[in-house]
């Protein structure tokens, strides 16, 4: 028989039942969000209401052996735009444009790389500020919501234009500085700026320093409400070269008469470098924050590369001045001693297959006679060394090559360092697959063909020749090293050390002209004239190649030191188609040694 109660109470019961199950569930559940996951979900609330902001360390000065500023820092002002938890940041960016009388194009730029930056950093839409445009700023910051003045620092380069190349600059990180980005934390910084060329990048890591970390409170709509915590940050070291400014700058000022050219100045016991010039320059203040496209344009576009770092990323037939390692090379080989004369009358013929005839000229056309080897290098006597560069092979002139230096990047680590090219046998057979000829050792005995070299290398090959056979390094902070000997005999050295003095002392010398001005010291060099464009015969005959355009004349080239006593500074100097090695070049390679006397004891 039904009975109502029964089942009201056994539905109670279910219900009631289904009631606390549910209750505890709840009260479980609540314990474990309260309780248990307490520490999770306070670290998400933490995310959302804390945030840290990088603090940029301030970049480390660069100064000269003598303590003066090449690359220091600047206090400036920036305008930034808050975008991320501003309404109508579009229009507050219109009026900043209108009171500030910028262009579209200056507004639009800063917004074109927006999309790869973090959308809650400030977006920096003016760097720098005059104070005229902080004011304007200040006085209408009611009208210009999600935009703000902050102070910061700036690269500064008091010598520019001396310095562009060695120092290089500092810039805001390219799309295509991935790596970078990637070893940068704050790199989305809109202040961060990074080494881009020469000792900027070089030493990078050193200069640039640890950023800093500040917690800060913010609220709903992400503005800053207070500061929670600051760790500083540690500042970039300071770094003294061995550069000096004062002769920098007097190079410089030589190099600048002509269209494009470069040197390097080495101290022969250290290996520390004096001065890197290439000409022309820019003015690398214009790179902080990125060069206007006209200025940009007008770099690219000249045909003297004044972008290009001349002393270590150009790249020359070193003519002449290259003969001291063939000499070398003749001399280890056993081919030739101090007595061996070849007879030359101006030319040497060279008998090829099928009894074709090449002739090879010197650049004496009656011939020098009979000389030796010492008279050769002093003479410049191209012939002397077609002989000998046939009896040694180009083999021998390659290894020799290795040693002083040249056909690999120095030690130096300069970005964008060329490492010119000494060719060989197996080279030419793996490159092109051809076998190498005779005429082809002929062309690399006068350091032309396929050799190139950059003036750094020329100017480390002077040094371990002034030396007398040790490997001397090249280097812009000062250390401690002890050169190894290159394991030449000495006697080979002597042979060419005189040599090289005699270029410069004796009255038959190339560069006799351009001796040392200097009482009781005594230079020493070898000049060089590099075609860059072949004579023919009729070229020759009728003079034409002495009315070539600019770009088809000769490089002229000088590598020198002193004093030949005791050899302490070396050089490099090349003219990019300056003509005669000994017109030009000597008598600037002697001035250049001149200055280094006189401002390095200063």
């Amino acid at each position: 028989m039904f009975d109502p109660k029964t089942t009201f109470t056994r539905r109670a019961f279910f219900l009631g039942g289904m009631q606390g199950i549910l209750g505890a569930g709840l009260l479980g559940r609540l314990y474990w969000l309260q309780v248990e996951s307490n520490d999770h979900y306070k670290m998400l609330s933490d995310k959302n209401r804390l945030h840290n902001e990088f603090l940029l360390p301030i970049r480390g000065q660069i100064f000269d052996t003598h303590g003066q500023l090449l690359a220091g820092n600047q206090f400036i002002h920036r305008a930034f735009l808050q975008r991320d938890g501003t309404e109508g940041w579009q229009k507050s960016l219109d009026r900043f444009a209108e009171l500030l009388n910028l262009s579209t194009g200056e507004v639009e730029s800063p917004l074109k790389t927006a999309k790869y930056k973090n959308k809650f950093l400030p977006l920096c839409i003016k760097d720098p500020l005059t104070w005229e445009e902080v004011a304007t700023i200040e006085l209408h910051n009611q009208e210009l919501p999600g935009i703000h003045v902050e102070q910061g620092q700036c690269r500064f380069y008091p010598h520019a234009k001396i310095f562009c190349h060695i120092l290089g600059y500092v810039g805001q990180p390219s799309i295509k500085d991935k790596e970078e980005l990637l070893s940068h934390p704050v790199a989305q910084h809109p202040g961060f700026r990074m080494g881009k060329a020469g000792v900027e990048k070089m030493f990078e890591k050193i200069l640039q320093g640890t950023p800093g970390i500040k917690q800060v409170e913010v609220n709903a709509t992400r503005q800053i409400v207070r500061n929670l915590s600051i760790s500083p940050p540690h500042n970039g070291e300071d770094l003294t070269l061995s550069l000096k400014l004062d002769l920098q700058k007097s190079i410089y000022d030589r190099l600048s008469l002509f269209e494009s050219a470069s040197a390097v100045v080495m101290d022969v016991r250290s290996g520390g470098l004096l001065a890197c010039v290439s000409t022309p320059s820019f003015d690398t203040n214009h790179f902080m924050n990125g060069i206007p496209r006209h200025l940009w344009e007008d770099l690219r576009s000249n045909p003297h590369s004044p972008l290009v770092a001349k002393f270590a990323q150009g790249q020359y037939a070193p003519g002449s001045v290259f003969k001291m390692i063939v000499a070398l090379a003749g001399l280890k080989s056993g081919v030739v001693d101090e007595h061996t004369t070849f007879f030359c009358p101006g030319y040497y013929d060279l008998v090829g297959k099928g009894g074709h005839m090449h002739r090879f000229h010197c650049h004496l056309k009656g011939g020098h006679g009979h000389v030796n080897l010492q008279q050769a290098l002093a003479k410049s006597c191209d012939v002397y060394f077609y002989h000998l560069s046939l009896l040694c092979g180009v083999e021998a002139i390659a290894q020799m090559s290795a040693l002083f230096g040249l056909g690999t990047p120095t030690t130096l680590g300069f970005p964008g360092e060329k490492a010119g090219l000494i060719p060989s046998k197996n080279w030419k057979e793996q490159l092109r697959g051809k076998k190498w000829t005779p005429a082809e050792t002929i062309n690399t005995s006068i350091g032309q063909g396929y050799v190139l070299t950059t003036p750094l290398q020329l100017c480390v090959m002077t040094a371990r020749l002034a030396s007398k056979g040790r490997a001397v390094q090249p280097f812009l902070i000062q250390n401690q090293r002890v050169f190894e000997s290159l394991d030449i005999d000495i006697k080979h050295m002597d042979l060419v050390f005189q040599g090289m003095r005699d270029v410069m002392s004796d009255v038959s010398g190339t560069a006799y002209a351009s001796r040392s001005p200097l009482p009781h010291i005594e230079f020493a060099g070898k000049t060089g004239t590099a075609q860059v464009r072949r004579i023919t015969k009729q070229d020759r005959e009728l003079g034409l190649h002495k009315k070539w355009p600019w770009h088809w004349r000769d490089h002229a080239l000088f590598v020198g030191f002193a004093p030949v006593h005791d050899p302490e500074y070396a050089v490099s100097v090349v003219i990019e188609h300056g003509g005669s090695g000994g017109k030009v070049a000597a008598p600037l390679g002697r001035d250049i040694l001149v200055d280094t006397f006189k401002y390095i004891s200063a």
